[in-house]
Formats: structure tokens, sequence, C-alpha cells
């Protein structure tokens, strides 16, 4: 195929070349001509213009005071009473009483279940209850606080903490029952109104607030003068306070103030309060909130045996704070003072107006937030506060209101907090103070500067432009060492380019430029004094005419001089700037206007040279030859045009297209001709440069490929594959039948290179492009080979899902065992045991694989702590091995024994946690049943050791070892029994010696064949090191080496005392 292509090819070009490099002469001649014909003086009026971009002003953030915000609509009170409850110790002793009066009291309820006395007996269990409920919510709630002061301290990384109440609220369900069943039994009990609070604040507890209000308002109808009355009707007003149901939760919360002796009277005051703001009734909402601040300032609260003490300080502390935002909405701020002076005193009052400011600011009422911020400015004008003071009431002004206050506020800002002001000297030892002013009145000042450009932009108005070029002034003036200068000149020059005062514009970005190269705004700045300078230049008309036929240089004037120093510095800078061109002909156009013709010549051949396919050059080329024709030199002029029509890409005439074509097929012929003759690497580089030289041209495709085939064939692989994947990044469009051929000739020579991966992402590539592909199946198998071999898991399976899709149906279990393998490697247990159950649901035909995907799963159950399934698995196992055997290989044996060693592991832990009892009467028959599980535990460790499966031997040897030891230690650690005279004692000792010491010795034996049987199967693993420390445990240093035989130990005959 590839000689087909090749010689349909050369013939092309054969017929190609004999007509077109007679046309090319022919058109050659008669375009050189005409361009010389065409040289006229007109064509100095070519010119381009540079438009200058507009750079967008930086981001301006918005007034931040989010610290000290003080939204009424966010301020919402504690929504219950617990909140202010002081918590209770010896928590953890008091739980484990109320935990035996608990099973008391059950076992009562049981014997006395058909007597009257069953009703007490309920009521006093299900106080205990919620008792229980209390202090395990208060146990959860301790441990919560902890998890989210260390999440807080982490930085709030990983999963915010929760909190799980069910625990509690079990308990809390169980009073329930109790009380309703009490409800039931005894309706008119004289403690029926006790059952009907408590049922009802149980409901509370477990979030079933609509059943817990009904039990409450049952009690205040049926028992108006219940001593439980005032709680009903405090839990009644935080249901309805809870669902926004304002004027019920006050006629609640007002039947509580009704009973002063109450110990929730100052909350329900404090809540009764915030439902007069919320319906409107302000002065009332103050009234009350006073109340609460007058009478915890006067008395202690009452105390509750079943919520400690209520914290009166704090009580009074929220109601201060609350009362601030609450006056804000409807006194006068003149009033503020001393209005809180009479409630707290002087002191206090202001930290209270403080905050009144700040509740001001947050609701936009700037005069009242500029007038008491003001008080506390003329208090202490040094103080550390005043700055941030001053910087609130700027800040209020800077969105909005009168735009004069906020200019006079602004600079007396700036200059009242200067480094020579008052308040400077006197916070001077406060570096980071200072410095946050410092930082600060920069910040505020540059931010409301550039915004006012900003709106100076959008408007374009001159008046705004003009209050923004005043803001750039006293920036200048106030901060003229800050890392924000290079931006605020090169924006100040922005504003006055806009202004047309260009010369100024030119100067503020010449500053940047010379201070700032590392800038983001240097590149800009460079550029932009090239276009400010340029404005003020004379016009061209006016400069020849001075110049009238005259070819004399005209002198440079200051304006010529700083355009040109400029335009230099912007082409040295930026040689592959955007507008190098445009401004290298500019320079050009200028010299050429002064008749600096040399110069001129410099920057137009630069033109032609680098940016040959513009109509820059176009027009540079034109006056190149013209400044050759006004001096009538020739020669130079014919050598120039000789120039400019081998100048590459430069659009001088059409012939160029006709040149072209005929150096295109002669370049692609001589590379067939070296081909032909052998010299395949030169062959391999005439193509190559080809396709460099003709990036347009149709035999592009060919030429790349026939590079490749080349280089391959010189031996340059690295060569050949650049080629190829240049071949490759071609359109599909352009490849044709060579497409397939190129894609297996790379595959291979990426295989040869050991760019493995490469083969991968290629047949990756392929297949996502050629999905139905006879090869597609086994393309999709072999990168995902390759991905798993170099560790790219995620991309190897989703290859080997691919191959699911796409193989046959019997080859497809092949790729999910695969998977599986992936997923358990990376620790993804729940995906492997997943993607193992779906390699079985496939009837698989390798039995060994089989038998360790059911091992497989057995391990991941393990390890996702399912211990039932687990057991399946091993089970399972067990029975697929015994079914396949005679199929499978020794791994297969492997996991069969590994599955019966864990049957027996759970035989061993259920003998471990046999212990020999303090009791001397039942020591024996323990005894004797712990001898008898471990014959049965020696006889199934015997058929996992027939298995001769190397590490489950010395795993059975050191169980059996761990095993002995267990028992040799009860025995010898028993207790002695009482009543022994001490000779008796004695002689009892030696006789549990007589017996336990024989079975340590078998022990020790056990663990020495186990570490000995290691040795000779050359298998270490867990079990070896459970030997070696049993030795050590048993203070054996030695030890022996293995026989050849495993130790068979006789059962001892039962201890008979």
């Amino acid at each position: 195929m590839l000689g087909r292509v090749v010689l349909t090819t050369i013939l092309t070009v054969a017929t190609f070349l004999g007509a077109g490099q007679e046309l090319a002469a022919k058109q050659d001649k008669k375009r050189v001509s005409d361009l010389l014909n065409r040289i006229q003086r007109n064509s100095k009026k070519s010119s381009i213009d540079i438009k200058k971009a507009r750079i967008s002003l930086p981001p301006v953030a918005k007034p931040d005071r989010k610290a000290r915000s003080y939204n009424l609509e966010m301020i919402k009170p504690p929504s219950s009473f617990k909140n202010f409850v002081a918590a209770e110790t010896g928590e953890a002793k008091l739980e484990r009483l109320v935990d035996d009066e608990i099973d008391q009291l059950y076992q009562l309820t049981q014997k006395y279940r058909k007597t009257d006395r069953r009703g007490e007996l309920w009521l006093r269990l299900a106080e205990l209850y919620i008792e229980k409920a209390r202090l395990i919510e208060f146990r959860k709630q301790e441990d919560f606080e902890k998890k989210v002061q260390a999440w807080l301290k982490r930085g709030q990384k990983g999963r915010k903490p929760t909190i799980d109440l069910a625990e509690p609220q079990k308990f809390n369900r169980k009073a329930i029952q109790l009380y309703e069943w009490y409800l039931r039994d005894f309706p008119k009990s004289k403690d029926a109104d006790q059952a009907l609070f408590f049922v009802g604040y149980n409901f509370f507890e477990i979030g079933d607030v609509k059943k817990g209000a009904r039990y409450y308002e049952i009690l205040t109808e049926r028992f108006p003068k219940s001593v439980f009355i005032t709680e009903s009707f405090f839990a009644l007003g935080e249901f309805y306070f809870e669902n926004e149901q304002w004027a019920k939760a006050l006629d609640n919360y007002q039947a509580v103030i009704q009973k002063k002796r109450s110990r929730v009277f100052s909350f329900a005051l404090y809540k009764a309060a915030w439902c007069q703001y919320r319906l409107g009734k302000i002065e009332n909402a103050i009234s009350s909130l006073e109340k609460v601040i007058r009478f915890g300032q006067s008395e202690e609260e009452k105390s509750d045996s079943r919520f400690g003490k209520v914290s009166r300080v704090r009580l009074v502390n929220e109601a201060l704070r609350d009362l601030v935002p609450i006056f804000g909405e409807s006194r006068n701020y003149e009033t503020a003072f001393r209005y809180f002076s009479s409630l707290v005193g002087a002191e206090k009052a202001w930290e209270m107006l403080e905050r009144l400011a700040y509740v001001y600011s947050d609701k936009g009422r700037r005069e009242e937030a500029r007038y008491t911020f003001s008080l506390l400015l003329d208090r202490n004008p040094t103080a550390p506060k005043a700055f941030e003071y001053q910087y609130q009431i700027v800040q209020n002004y800077l969105g909005g209101g009168d735009r004069r206050v906020f200019r006079r506020e602004l600079f007396r800002w700036i200059e009242s907090y200067s480094n020579s002001s008052a308040w400077y000297q006197a916070n001077k030892n406060d570096a980071d103070l200072t410095k946050k002013s410092e930082d600060l009145r920069e910040k505020t000042l540059r931010e409301y500067v550039l915004q006012q450009h900003q709106t100076a932009q959008n408007s374009g108005s001159n008046v705004v432009r003009q209050i923004a070029k005043s803001g750039y002034i006293l920036y200048l003036k106030n901060f003229s060492n800050t890392d924000k200068l290079f931006e605020m000149r090169f924006f100040f020059g922005e504003l006055l380019y806009d202004l047309k005062e260009y010369e100024l514009a030119g100067d503020q970005y010449k500053w940047v430029a010379a201070n700032a190269k590392g800038s983001k705004y240097y590149e800009d700045s460079v550029l932009n004094q090239v276009l400010a300078y340029e404005k003020p230049l004379p016009k061209e008309e006016d400069v020849r005419r001075k110049a009238g036929d005259s070819l004399e240089p005209i002198g440079f004037g200051e304006k010529e001089l700083a355009f040109i120093q400029a335009g230099d510095q912007y082409i040295s800078e930026f040689p592959k700037g955007t507008k190098v061109e445009d401004i290298t002909f500019k320079l050009g156009r200028l010299h050429y206007s002064y008749n600096h013709f040399d110069k001129a010549i410099v920057y137009f051949e630069n033109v032609v040279k680098n940016h040959p396919k513009s109509q820059s050059a176009v027009y540079s080329a034109n006056l190149i030859l013209d400044i050759y024709n006004l001096r009538k030199d020739y020669e130079s002029l014919a050598r120039a045009g000789q120039t400019i029509l081998k100048t590459p890409g430069l659009k001088t005439a059409e012939i160029q297209l006709d040149v072209q074509d005929v150096v295109e097929k002669a370049s692609f012929k001589k590379g067939q001709e070296l081909e032909t003759s052998g010299k395949y690497a030169e062959s391999a580089e005439a193509f190559e440069k080809f396709s460099l030289q003709h990036a347009k041209s149709t035999l592009l495709p060919a030429a790349i490929f026939n590079s490749a085939v080349n280089f391959e064939r010189a031996g340059d692989n690295a060569r050949a594959l650049k080629m190829h994947s240049k071949f490759a990044a071609l359109p599909d469009s352009k490849k044709g039948k060579l497409e397939r051929q190129a894609f297996d000739l790379r595959i291979r020579l990426f295989e040869l290179s050991g760019r493995f991966e490469e083969v991968a992402h290629e047949l990756r590539g392929f297949i996502k492009a050629n999905p139905k592909d006879p090869k597609a199946a086994d393309y999709a198998f072999n990168a995902a080979v390759i991905y798993e071999a170099l560790g790219q898991d995620s991309s190897a399976i989703q290859m080997f899902e691919k191959f699911y899709d796409l193989a046959p149906s019997a080859e497809r279990p092949l790729a999910l065992f695969r998977i599986a393998k992936m997923y358990q490697r990376g620790g993804k247990n729940f995906s492997a045991g997943k993607t193992y159950e779906r390699y079985l649901k496939e009837n698989p035909r390798d039995p060994d694989r089989v038998v360790e995907a059911h091992a497989m799963l057995a391990r991941l159950n393990r390890k996702m702590g399912k211990t039932a399934d687990s057991d399946r698995w091993y089970d399972l196992t067990e029975l697929v091995y015994g079914r396949l055997k005679g199929r499978t290989n020794d791994i297969s044996k492997e996991y069969f024994a590994e599955a019966q060693f864990s049957d027996v592991q759970r035989q061993f832990e259920e003998y471990r946690k046999l212990r020999i009892p303090r009791n001397p009467n039942t020591q024996a028959k323990v005894l004797k049943e712990k001898l008898a599980k471990l014959d049965a535990l020696n006889r199934e460790l015997a058929k996992v050791i027939k298995i001769d499966s190397p590490k489950y031997i010395v795993g059975a040897l050191a169980t059996l070892g761990l095993a002995y030891e267990d028992i040799a230690e009860q025995l010898i650690k028993a207790p002695l029994p009482s009543g022994l005279t001490a000779e008796e004692a004695d002689l009892y000792r030696k006789e549990i010696l007589k017996i336990g010491e024989p079975l340590q010795q078998k022990s020790i034996e056990n663990f020495s064949s186990a570490i000995a049987k290691s040795q000779q199967l050359d298998s270490y693993s867990d079990f070896t090191a459970q030997a070696i420390g049993g030795l050590k445990r048993l203070g054996a240093s030695k030890t022996p080496v293995f026989t050849g035989e495993i130790v068979d130990v006789p059962l001892p005959l039962i201890l008979e005392i």
C-alpha cells in the first residue's frame, strides 16, 4: 500500500512541475516590472493606527461591616431555658446510681403489676427514666462540645460534628409510656397533674412538640391550681415562641410572670420582651427588658433540683445586649447615653453606646451612627479604638449618603491618623495597630479613588474624572511608598489619557515603566507611554510642508524624542509583543517623514523580516523601495526588490503563489528521489523540511508519513515517532487511507521505545474514536494491562470496563477479576467486594480465580467489620474448593487452608473466653469443659495441618502453643479454695503446678515447632511472631531445632480436688 501512495504522489508532482515552472518564469518578469512602475510618492501616506486598550480597573471591595453586624432580624434569644442552667457534677457516679435504682424499680413494677401499687411505681420509674435521659444527654453534649472545639481548632476541616440524641430519647419514650399507662389507669389520681406535666415534658424532649403542647393545655384546663401550672405555661410559651405565634406565646409568658417567685420568672419576662418586640410593641419590650435587668441586679433566682441554679448574670447580660438594638429602633439617639447610664452606670453605658453606634451603622442610619461615634471620639480622641470609630463613619458614607460629608470625613480620617498625628504618637508603641491604620487608610482611599475612576469610565463624565483626579493627587501625596503605588500611577495615567492630558499621562506611564518592571502593568505602561507621547506629535503633512522637496534630515524636538525613546523601549523589552509590528512601523514612518532615511530603512526592514504576512510589511516594502527611488539609487532598489520577492510570506504580488507552488512540488520530489536511491535518513529530512515549509499543501499528509517511515528505516526511531505524532495531529479528513497504517506503526515504535504509557493513551484514543473496530476489545485489554502495570489503577479500571463491554461473554469475567484486584489493592474494600460478586455471577471458568474470589470476599468483609458475612464467604470457599479440588493449583489450596483456619480461630476464641472461676466447687467442671474444647481444637488444627499449607501449618502450631499457654496460665493462677491451712494451701499449689507445668511445656514445644517449621518451609508471617512472643513470655530463650514431627500432646486427666 505504501508503494502505491508514493508512486501516485510522484506522478502527480511530475504532472505539476512542467507547466508550473514555465508559468512561474513568465509571471516573475511581469510582476517585478509592475512593482517598480507603481513606486510613487503617495505610498508614504500608508499608516496604521494602534487603538489603545482599556485596562480594567482592579475590583474594589464593598464596605465590610460583617464583623460587627447587629441586624435585628438575625438576633434570636436562646431557644431553651436549659441554656441558662448550670451543670451538675458527679454525673458518672450519679448515672450508676440511677441505673441501679431503675433495675430495682423495674423488678418491683413486674412484681406489683396487677396491684394498685403499680401506679406509684410507674411514676417513680418514669422519673428515673427522665433523670437517666438527662444524664445521657448531658454526657453527649459535653462530648459534642469537645468535638466542636477540636473541629474549630482544625480550621473547620473535615466533617462538622453532629450530636445523636437517640439514646437519651429512648428513655424519654419509656417515661412517656409509663405516664400514659398511669393516666389511663388512674385518671382521677391526685398525681394526674404531675403525670400530665411530665408526659408533655418528655414529648418536648423527643421533638414531638405538638403532642407535648397538647398535654400542657390539658393540664392548664383540668388543674388550674396545680404546682406544675407555671411550668406548663412556660413550656407552652416556648412552643408558641418557636412557632412564631407571638401573641399566644406572650399570653403564656404573662401567666408565668404573674408568679414572681417562679424559678423561670426572669426568663419568661425576657422572652415576653421578645414577643412584644415581634408584635411591634417596642416600648413594652424595652420596659420588660428593663425589668429583667433591674430584677437580676437586685436578687437571686430560684433553683430547681432538675436544672440547677439559673445564671442571673448571664440573663442580665443577654437583656442588656438585646436592649441596645431595640432601643435603636424607637428612642432618640441623642438620649442614649443618659438612658444607658441610668440602667448600668456611666462606664458600662459607654460600652452600650459603642454597640448602639454599630447597630446604627448596620441599619444604614448614617447620621445617628456619626453622632454616636463622634461622642465616643470626643471622649477619648487618642484611644486605640478611635481610629476604628472614624473608619466606621467613613464606611457608612462610602456606599451612600451626602457625598460632601463622606469626602470631609474621609479626608479627616486620612489626615488625623497619619504618622504625624496625636493619635499616632499616643499609640506608636502598638506596632500592629499603627500598621493596620496605615494599611486601612491607604486601602480605603485607594478603593475610593478607583471607584470614582470606574464611575467616570462608565458615565464618561469629565466632572467625575476631575473628582477622581483630585483623589489620585491626594493618594500620591500621602502614600508615596506602598506596594500599590505602581498600580495607582498606572491608572492615574489612564485617567489623564481619558482627560486628553496626554503628556502628563505619558509621564505616569513612564514612571511605572522605569520603576515597576516586574508588575502586571509593566507591559501596558511601556505600550501606553508610546500611545500617549504619540498624541501631541505634529501632523505628518505639517512636517512634509516644512521640509518641502528637500531630503535633508529635520531635527527632532522633545516630543519626538520622547516618542522614539518610548517606542524603542517597547521593541527592546517585548520583541514578541502584540504591538511590536505597529510600533516599529510607526517609528519608521516618523523617521521617514523627517527624512532620517537610513534609520527608517532599519525599522521597515525589521517589519518585513519579522512580520512578512502583515499589511504593514507591504507598506514597509513599498516605502523601502520609495526611499531608494527618492535617492535615485536604482541598484539598491533592484537588490531590495529581489530581496522582497524572496521574503517568505510577503504579500507583494500574486506571482508568489505560482512560485510557491513550483517550489513545493520540487521539494517533495527531492524527498522521493532520495528514498528511491536508499538514502532514507536524507529522504526523511527532506520530507520533514517540506512539512515545515508547506504546511498548507495537499501533499502534507504524505510528506509527514513518508518522513516517519524513512526515519524508522534509517534507525532513528525518536524522530520517526515525532513525525508519526505530527501525522496523528492532522485533521482526519486529510489522513485518508494512511491513518490506520500510521497508527499501527506509531504504536509499534512506542513499544520499541519503552513508552508504554503513550501506547496506552494511543490505544485509548483509538477505541474512543473507533469503538466498533474489530480490534477495539484487544486494544482495550492491552491498554488496561499497561495502565495497571504503570500503577494508574483508575485508567486501568476504565479500560477493563471498556473491554468488558466489547469482549465476548466468555472473556468478560477476567476483566471483572482484574478490576476487583485493583480496588482491593487500593483499599476500596466495598467496591472490590461488589466487583468480586459481579465476577462470580458471570459463571467464570477459571477454578483458581473462583476460589480466590470467594476467599477475597471473606477477607474484605472481615476488614469492613462484617464478621458474619466473612464467615459465610469462608464457608463458601471451603465448599467451592471441595467441588473444584481436582482442577485447582497450590494457591487455591492456600485459600482453602485460610478458610479452614478461620473456622478454627472462632473455636479458639470461644476456648479462650472460658475462664476457670473463683468458686472451687465449679472449678473442676469448668476445667473439664475447657480440656474438652482443647481436645476439639487439637483435632481441628490437625486438619488444617494436613492441608499442607506452609503458612497455616505454622499458624496451627502457634495456635496450639497459645491454647496450652492459656490453660496452663489459668490453672497456675487459679484462686485458692477458702478455709485451707497454710500447709494445705502449699500442698494445693504444688499439685496445681504438677498439672500446669507440663501444659506449659507443651506450649513451649508447640511454639518451638512453629518456629522450626517456619524456618524449614521458609514461611514467615504473624504466626511466626506469635510463636516467638510465646517463647519469650514462657522464658524459653533457646529455640529447639525442628525434628520433623508435629507435637501431639495427650490431654491430662481432669484435676480432682
